[in-house]
């Protein structure tokens, strides 16, 4: 789905609101958490979105993202819905969704799953090793679960890669979604239990594997008509992920890319 310039800013718009409930829980519950990725490179360089973004990504360290769970499943928000690991029924991520059940929306990715609603992404930030042998391992073994885990719910891909994925559908055969997501959460826990130089977003590419102190500390910036938490050391963690991410892309690439198709005026729970 392509967006036009009004439509996108309407959905920044609304993504804007659903931050602001976020962002309201975890001040209310002392939970800590932190703009990534290009929403990050948003509040820095744009102070708000980049222009043609159309999601929220923020990470959580791996303590603070537990008490989120346990506040979000253990109270109702209204317009609110949460998409969690082994608690909402044929969900298959390995990390938090946060939808607003007033809007209807499909990813423009291959998993079979029915729309939602427009969302924001909560990662967990988990330490991943002290040595490159350390971080390698760790990483990859979440990777294979979450792999195993994953497709369950994607449409095969074509090309070469189709006979890797082969691999973790026939694992998934005979490893049920409760084994994978019990293996996950303790590898989680382990990784928790020591902390370690090397911390990332697991789920994310290999770029955001990053020195854990730049995770000691978070600060508001503003954001668009907002204040969010970013790391206070946003320059540093900016640079070890995207070199000099001060240089605007080609424009050719400066285009949304995670939406195959939306309404903002339709909840997704009436269908």
């Amino acid at each position: 789905m392509v967006l036009d310039e009004v439509t996108l800013k309407k959905l920044q718009a609304r993504l804007m609101d659903l931050m602001q409930k976020i962002h309201l829980i975890c001040v209310e519950n002392n939970i800590r958490y932190t703009m990534i990725g290009g929403t990050m490179i948003g509040a820095v360089r744009h102070q708000g979105f980049i222009p043609w973004d159309d999601d929220i990504d923020i990470g959580m360290p791996y303590e603070d993202y537990k008490k989120f769970i346990d506040v979000v499943t253990s109270h109702e928000y209204e317009g609110l819905a949460f998409g969690v690991p082994g608690e909402t029924e044929d969900y298959f991520q390995t990390f938090v969704k946060v939808f607003d059940t007033t809007t209807t929306l499909k990813e423009n990715n291959r998993t079979k799953s029915k729309p939602k609603g427009i969302f924001i992404d909560v990662f967990p930030l988990a330490f991943v090793g002290n040595t490159k042998w350390e971080v390698f391992y760790n990483v990859r073994k979440f990777r294979f679960w979450r792999d195993v885990l994953t497709r369950k719910d994607y449409h095969l891909c074509k090309g070469w890669f189709f006979l890797v994925e082969w691999i973790y559908i026939l694992l998934g055969k005979f490893l049920s979604t409760e084994t994978s997501l019990k293996r996950i959460h303790a590898h989680y826990e382990k990784l928790a239990s020591k902390k370690t130089l090397m911390m990332a977003d697991l789920d994310g590419n290999n770029k955001g594997i990053v020195p854990a102190y730049l995770f000691d500390e978070f600060t508001l910036y503003d954001f668009e008509n907002y204040q969010f938490y970013g790391m206070k050391r946003a320059d540093e963690y900016l640079r070890w992920v995207f070199g000099d991410y001060m240089k605007l892309p080609p424009e050719n690439q400066r285009t949304p890319h995670h939406i195959e198709f939306m309404d903002l005026n339709k909840s997704y729970l009436d269908d």
